[in-house]
């Protein structure tokens, strides 16, 4: 069975993925350069998955990462995927024929702190309506994510290292 961890934007789903696979001897796949292989294969060109996002629009990239999600297959990995894609009710069916889904979860705080300290996505970006449109994002997101998870880890504070732990002990 697979671990499939998920959750929002900056939370360290690649980082902790990549670190739980390697923990236990698992092979580590992450959606987003799933969908960037995807890509520059039908396009011929290299982009990052938030370029791709800009460039090509949310419904494009919506489409294709349902599609690397479908088609992905690999028993006994680690997989980390965007929260997004749990949104997606077919994408959330497979995911959950494939293995134990994780919400890596952040208080609205802590994960307000990363969001704005990394790099905000264009949407956040008006800082007037900033604030609020964290908040409404996060109040929509939260519940849905926690209603699909199997379980469900707050990492509030705590390192990729210290997830991982706490993942492996669970």
């Amino acid at each position: 069975m697979s671990i499939i961890l998920f959750g929002l934007k900056a939370v360290g789903k690649t980082t902790v993925g990549s670190l739980l696979a390697d923990a236990l001897s698992r092979p580590f796949d992450d959606v987003d350069r799933l969908i960037e292989v995807a890509y520059a294969s039908k396009s011929s060109r290299c982009l990052t998955f938030s370029d791709i996002y800009q460039r090509e629009g949310k419904e494009v990239y919506r489409a294709l990462e349902r599609e690397v999600i479908l088609a992905w297959q690999s028993a006994d990995a680690v997989l980390s995927v965007g929260g997004s894609s749990l949104l997606d009710d077919d994408s959330y069916t497979y995911l959950k024929q494939q293995g134990q889904l994780i919400y890596l979860q952040l208080s609205f705080d802590c994960w307000r702190e990363r969001v704005l300290r990394l790099n905000p996505p264009a949407y956040f970006l008006r800082e007037t309506e900033q604030e609020r449109a964290l908040r409404d994002y996060y109040q929509r997101r939260d519940p849905v994510y926690s209603s699909r998870a199997d379980l469900v880890l707050l990492v509030d504070r705590l390192s990729p290292q210290q997830v991982c732990a706490q993942l492996q002990s669970a």
